[in-house]
Order: C-alpha cells, then sequence, then structure tokens
C-alpha cells in the first residue's frame, strides 16, 4: 500500500468515525435516562471517546507527514544545484 493509499484510508476512517457519532447523538438526542448503568449512554461515551482519539491520529499523522515534507525539503534545499544548457550537455552546434 502507497502511503496515498494509507492517507486516503486513514481519511475515510476519519470521516466514518465523525459521522456515525453525529448520527448517534442526533438519533438519541433527547432520550430518557434510565440511570446511572444507561446503555445508551456508555454508548455515546464511547463515541465520544473514539472521535476524540481519532482526531488525535489524525493530528498524529498530520504531525508525521509534516515532519516528513520539512525534511525532504530541507535536503532538496542542500542539494547541489544541476543546471543543464547545450554547451554542459556537450552538444556540437554546427550548421
Amino acid at each position: 500500500m502507497t502511503r496515498r493509499q494509507w492517507a486516503a484510508a486513514l481519511c475515510g476512517l476519519f470521516a466514518l468515525i465523525l459521522a456515525l457519532s453525529g448520527l448517534m447523538v442526533m438519533a438519541h438526542l433527547g432520550h430518557s435516562c434510565l440511570g446511572e448503568d444507561c446503555p445508551l449512554c456508555a454508548a455515546l461515551s464511547h463515541w465520544e471517546l473514539l472521535r476524540r482519539l481519532g482526531a488525535l491520529a489524525a493530528l498524529v499523522c498530520l504531525a508525521l507527514s509534516g515532519a516528513t515534507a520539512s525534511k525532504t525539503v530541507q535536503a532538496l534545499r542542500q542539494a547541489p544545484r544541476i543546471s543543464f544548457s547545450l554547451v554542459s550537455l556537450r552538444v556540437k552546434l554546427s550548421n
């Protein structure tokens, strides 16, 4: 799997988590709580935790990709400049 495919899979997973958590909260917004051991409140709490972990994973991936990109840019800046011209390629110009 390439980096682009991994990034697309992570973005898709994050979007799915956000969508499902939003739907879960909207579907049960005004539920009548059964008390301390309410299974719906526990499920909503788990969805909120999953959403926060997904956001944390997205931030970590963003930081890692930023670090990789900055290393690549720095390496390209330090690379020697190569310019190609007809003279450097030793092209014979004759009529």
